[in-house]
């Protein structure tokens, strides 16, 4: 299956809030200023840069191995004059390097996984010489806790310097900014040893025999955050969420199949798991630059993805919105009573209010979809934040017998294959109705030339709180009844 790279120059991998950002050697550093580490779009992590023998090994193989995890095959020393004309050796005679390592004799394995509030380093170094070898391998370590909006601009508007301190399990590498608390832990479980901003490990390895060695990530701020208890409470709601997904079979094309599992596969990586814990299925923007909640965006995910989830993440981003929808004047932010927000972004510019987008409600879209929030009865600033159920969900595998079928559905109707068609099921919510597009247009413009008649009076329009009187026509889209 052919598959489309946005940005071949870079290679990433993420989950929740952290993002791993790596060049195609698997590397960050000044080639690629985007490169590095993040957790809530601080970069933890600036410099990661493997090394033998002060020597960058030869790279085989990269991969992509699912949304978490990045993969790299190195071999060390490499051919340095091939014969025969291929790449290999023609000969008896066996080349080495400046070290005395036999060339191709070290195979290496590098896999980056990134979790939810840290990044696992797992290092397999194998001899494949006729004889015990000994190399020091190195990873090369180093933190500016610049916001990945800096890192896209190249220009740093929050400087500090950062302090390294070495103990017996781990390095430090400390934020001295005063209003940012940040450090960065890397902690190991034994064969490394640390020489300044430097993992160095001392390797003696018989023919055939393999060491595995591995370091943890751990990124630090003001916030509770990295607790095991924090971190097994969402791991498992993310995990219940992906298990309660429909499943979808095309007997009829097996390759439309294959391409509509690998987007579920990718929607579901994107939940933030921020937040209260009804919002944390919240999706993210995108990947490398977005790692932040956009209101738009995520909603437009939610609604999309509602006939695989059952729009629980359109209700995890209804319920934030809600809990975000202003009610007063900022121009800084350029917020008005009523509006969502376009964009909150958690890094260090947003904390030091050098930017406006801790929370910023300046969008095209957030009228209409100011409009859409409470008029649907999908949440109101001044009342009850809870989400009114969807009017379709789908039949998990097991649920109620009777329960109608989308065959003819206009959802399946784009589907290229009818095969998938009988394979999901749905039910309505108790005491929903649908509602058609006439008389939702209907309503609409009933309320429009409502508003017109009260701005022609002066008389101000109603809210649309929860006691609020008369209500809007097209407030009861969400509950289901049809306006009158």
């Amino acid at each position: 299956m052919p598959v489309s790279f946005v940005r071949p120059e870079i290679l990433y991998a993420w989950k929740g809030p952290c993002l791993l950002i790596v060049n195609p050697r698997g590397e960050c550093g000044d080639d690629q200023p985007l490169s590095g580490f993040y957790f809530r779009e601080a970069r933890f992590l600036r410099t990661l840069r493997l090394e033998i023998n002060g020597e960058r090994p030869w790279l085989c193989e990269t991969a992509s191995v699912d949304p978490t995890s990045l993969a790299l095959t190195f071999v060390h020393p490499e051919i340095t004059e091939p014969g025969g004309g291929g790449t290999g050796q023609a000969g008896d005679e066996e080349g080495t390097d400046a070290h005395g390592l036999p060339e191709r004799s070290l195979d290496v394995r590098l896999v980056y996984r990134v979790g939810i509030t840290d990044l696992s380093i797992a290092l397999v170094v194998v001899n494949r010489a006729r004889r015990p070898l000994t190399c020091e391998l190195a990873l090369d370590l180093g933190a500016d806790f610049a916001d990945i909006q800096e890192a896209q601009s190249g220009r740093r508007e929050q400087d500090a310097p950062v302090e390294v301190s070495i103990h017996d399990d781990r390095l430090a590498l400390s934020y001295r900014h005063p209003q940012l608390p940040f450090h960065t832990e890397i902690h190991h479980e034994g064969g490394w040893t640390f020489r300044g901003a430097r993992a160095v490990a001392d390797v003696t390895l018989a023919p055939q025999q393999r060491q595995e060695l591995s370091l943890r990530i751990v990124p630090f701020t003001d916030r509770d955050e990295t607790s095991r208890e924090v971190v097994e409470q969402r791991e498992a709601a993310l995990q219940a969420w992906r298990d309660r997904f429909a499943i979808v079979e095309v007997p009829g094309n097996r390759l439309f199949e294959r391409v509509l599992s690998g987007n579920i596969r990718d929607f579901a990586s994107f939940p933030l798991l921020q937040g209260e814990r009804d919002e944390w299925l919240t999706m993210q923007a995108g990947m490398p630059l977005y790692p932040a909640f956009f209101g738009r965006d995520a909603v437009t995910a939610g609604w999309q993805s509602g006939l695989v989830d059952g729009g629980e993440a359109l209700a995890a981003a209804l319920t934030r919105l809600t809990r975000l929808q202003s009610n007063r004047f900022d121009d800084w932010r350029d917020e008005q009573p009523g509006r969502i927000p376009y964009q909150v972004r958690t890094g260090p510019l947003a904390i030091l209010n050098l930017n406006p987008y801790s929370a910023y409600y300046a969008d095209y879209a957030s009228p209409l979809m100011s409009e859409l929030s409470p008029r649907h009865g999908l949440g109101s600033r001044a009342g009850d934040n809870r989400l009114r159920a969807a009017a379709l969900r789908l039949r998990r595998p097991g649920a109620r017998a009777g329960a109608r079928s989308l065959r003819s559905g206009a959802a399946l109707s784009r589907i290229p294959d009818p095969g998938v068609r009988g394979r999901l099921c749905a039910r309505r919510a108790p005491g929903a109705r649908r509602l058609s597009a006439r008389k939702h247009t209907a309503a609409l413009e009933c309320d429009r030339l409502s508003a017109h008649r009260a701005d022609d009076t002066r008389t101000p329009a109603p809210c649309c709180g929860r006691d609020a009187a008369p209500r809007s026509c097209a407030a009861g889209l969400g509950s289901g009844t049809d306006p009158a």
